[in-house]
């Protein structure tokens, strides 16, 4: 199964999803311009995050990435604050040098 490209595109009434365990992947811009969400919870089988997915999305401040998560489209998060990323398979998003690991890339 997947989420559809566009599907809640700015749809302001969203403050929060729990993506279905069933969602492998999440389609370019799903939830692009959802400014009032601060937190996703994704399954743990989605493999594929296009791009722009999340894209000012201005209140995401918490999401986990799944472990076995594939592919992480350009601009997937970006101008999201996403204080608390949890991205344990992903390195590259943390900031070097730091104990507290924040999230860098994707922008």
């Amino acid at each position: 199964e997947e989420i559809g490209e566009g599907a809640f595109l700015g749809c302001h009434a969203l403050r929060s999803i729990r993506v279905p365990q069933s969602v492998k992947q999440i389609g370019k811009s799903a939830f692009m311009y959802c400014e009032d969400m601060e937190q996703a919870v994704l399954p743990s089988d989605l493999r594929r995050i296009e791009e722009e997915t999340f894209f000012l999305c201005k209140k995401l401040s918490r999401i986990e990435l799944p472990e076995d998560l594939e592919h992480i489209g350009d601009k997937a998060f970006y101008r999201c604050p996403c204080e608390h990323v949890i991205a344990k398979k992903y390195p590259r998003l943390y900031q070097p040098d730091e104990k507290q690991k924040k999230f860098f890339g994707l922008f």
